[in-house]
């Protein structure tokens, strides 16, 4: 007997341990890390995505949440598009951000360059300063606004262009700049124009974000406006998906016109502010007859204060266009702005959608994914309500073979979702625009 209970001792033991083994083995599956791209961040849900190798990843944050290497007091101050560690832990299917980390890319502190520093060489010109600023961005990065004077030199793209845009002297300052200070294009930049001889060699760390931040313009190239109205010149009957204004006087303007411009003084651009695109993405390019003048920078100022994200005063102006054989309009530009919004591949254009929601088709659900509260109180007749919370969790409620639309009330909100259940394998769209609701009614703007 007393054999027995020793082996009945024993089993529990091993079980005990078995047991406390599998408990704490669960605790800490609980417990991760996930590095990505900050994309979206929603203040109402608190929840931002993460954009990884893998795909979007959704983490909630709250203000116990702690953020290194950053002044920012909380995840919905960080700006977007910057590289981050998220340390998390996971309850109830949900992963909740714990420590945010930027990952902030190391340079030695000879090579760093300050603002101001750029900012005096800019002003002095490449010639006199004996430099030549590097932008380290994908090309459309740079093509979105640039430093004045700055070259394109993708760092994914070294090896093949470094030949083309390097200069043949090794004593020339070499300035590196991109995403500011989570982005490693620039200091990687860097590191190899030192391998190849170049003996001043610095890393505007701080990058393109500070840059506009102190105030100083972006510039646009000839280049990058002369893809666009080559692309909008396709389809003469619509809007284009973008916004030029010509400064100059109306004599300047007797010479001819870039095509799709709109007259105005610098001084409209403020007065004007309601003919702007609602949406903050727009491409704006103001130009001059030549040189940047105080009016053009002021407007540009004033545009970015306003949150225009890709608004660039041409570089080398009117001038530059018609000297590198540009196509010239005549007569007189438009008094109005004229924009249509670029719809992604991944975007429902608003015309679709409204057609949408009159006809509702057997084969699409359209989905908002705000709050259920808000959903109650204003929402569009034969949407279905799935809440973005719900959704992390649960998917089991969708058919497969529905295509899905998502809403929300900014876009914001509503690109979350559709990057989280496209990762699910359903066919998604979204609607990137508002929606006001009133009184059991509701209007869409872009």
């Amino acid at each position: 007997m007393k054999s027995k209970r020793v082996v009945s001792l024993k089993l529990a033991l091993l079980f005990a341990v078995l047991f406390t083994a599998a408990y704490w083995g669960a605790a800490m599956a609980q417990e991760g890390k996930v590095t990505g791209t900050l994309e979206r961040v929603t203040r109402k849900f608190k929840t931002f995505c993460l954009m990884t190798k893998e795909g979007p990843e959704i983490l909630k944050y709250g203000d116990d949440t702690v953020i290194k290497n950053s002044k920012a007091a909380s995840v919905a101050k960080l700006p977007s598009n910057v590289h981050l560690v998220v340390d998390y832990a996971q309850k109830d299917g949900e992963k909740y951000a714990k420590v945010v980390t930027l990952k902030v890319a190391k340079v030695a502190p000879e090579d760093l360059i300050t603002t101001e520093e750029v900012a005096a060489l800019v002003e002095k010109g490449p010639e006199k300063g004996n430099y030549l600023i590097i932008d380290a961005r994908p090309k459309p990065r740079y093509f979105e606004g640039y430093i004045p004077g700055a070259v394109s030199l993708p760092f994914h793209q070294w090896d093949e262009l470094k030949d083309k845009v390097l200069p043949a002297k090794k004593d020339t300052k070499l300035i590196f700049y991109c995403g500011g200070l989570t982005c490693p294009l620039s200091p990687k930049s860097a590191d190899k124009a030192k391998k190849l001889g170049y003996t001043d060699v610095k890393v505007y760390h701080d990058g393109m974000p500070a840059w506009k931040k102190t105030g100083h313009p972006a510039m646009a190239s000839v280049e990058s406006l002369k893809k666009l109205i080559a692309e909008a010149s396709k389809m003469p009957d619509k809007a284009p998906f973008f916004v030029v204004v010509d400064l100059r006087s109306k004599e300047e303007m007797e010479q001819g016109f870039i095509p799709f411009a709109t007259k105005m003084t610098g001084e409209e651009v403020v007065q004007r502010v309601e003919e702007f695109p609602k949406f903050k993405n727009a491409r704006i390019v103001l130009y001059t007859q030549h040189k940047m003048t105080p009016a053009a920078l002021e407007a540009w100022k004033q545009l970015a204060a306003w949150k225009y994200k890709s608004a660039a005063i041409l570089e080398g102006g009117f001038k530059a266009w018609r000297d590198q054989g540009c196509r010239v309009a005549k007569g007189e530009p438009a008094n109005k702005i004229k924009f249509v919004k670029k719809v992604a591949k991944d975007e429902i254009p608003v015309a679709e959608f409204k057609e949408l929601i009159k006809t509702q088709p057997g084969g699409t659900w359209v989905i908002d994914v705000r709050s259920a509260e808000e959903f109650n109180v204003g929402s569009i007749p034969g949407t279905k309500s799935l809440p973005l919370e719900k959704l992390q969790k649960d998917v089991s409620d969708i058919p497969k073979d529905k295509k899905l639309v998502l809403i929300c009330n900014t876009g914001a909100i509503s690109s979350i979702a559709n990057k989280l259940l496209e990762k699910k394998g359903f066919d998604t769209r979204y609607l990137n625009a508002t929606i006001k609701y009133d009184d059991g009614k509701f209007e869409i703007l872009e």
